[in-house]
């Protein structure tokens, strides 16, 4: 009987394997946030892990098709783009959700860096959500990006409802309290 991979060893085995989340989620017929939460439950069913060592190692063929940056280069953050209207994460997202960049984003947010919600604005008919991450770095950003670069962990810190958000320099300045880890 084969022992139980740690998160990070359930990882690195299907990366090791040429496998992003975004490819694996696609070969298996998952979203890559289910992706996501899968390879960090440390409680997950041994059948994932038993999936997970039995992935073929990704050819070069199949490699050259998959999106994304290659490893160790660093770019700009996207620019943001023109976004439709939409409210379709309404009470989904709410203040102290906790957010994963899936898809590098920045230097001052690479992938699997954390954040949380601090707010949230109707504008327009579109909601947008201010991020800070356990860096210090925080932006608002509409659905789009979040589609594009994040991941949500299912997780919400409680005691974060009742932040009052003044002002993004604040939220920052605040980022300490707010990410003790961070310390």
């Amino acid at each position: 009987m084969a022992t139980s991979l740690t998160p990070a060893q359930f990882v690195a085995l299907f990366e090791g394997k040429g496998w992003t989340h975004g490819a694996l989620a696609a070969h298996w017929k998952l979203h890559r946030t289910r992706i996501w939460q899968i390879a960090h439950d440390p409680a997950r069913p041994p059948y994932y892990d038993d999936a997970v060592r039995g992935l073929p190692a990704v050819g070069a063929a199949l490699a050259k098709k998959r999106p994304g940056r290659p490893r160790g280069q660093v770019r700009k953050a996207p620019a943001a783009q023109p976004v439709s209207p939409g409210l379709r994460y309404r009470g989904f997202l709410v203040v102290g959700s906790i957010l994963i960049v899936d898809r590098y984003l920045g230097e001052d947010a690479p992938e699997g860096a954390r954040g949380v919600v601090l707010a949230t604005r109707n504008e327009a008919a579109r909601e947008d959500y201010f991020v800070l991450f356990e860096g210090g770095a925080g932006w608002w950003m509409a659905p789009d990006i979040i589609d594009q670069h994040l991941a949500t962990t299912g997780l919400v810190r409680d005691e974060l409802a009742r932040y009052r958000f003044v002002s993004e320099a604040t939220a920052r300045s605040d980022w300490r309290t707010l990410w003790p880890s961070a310390n």
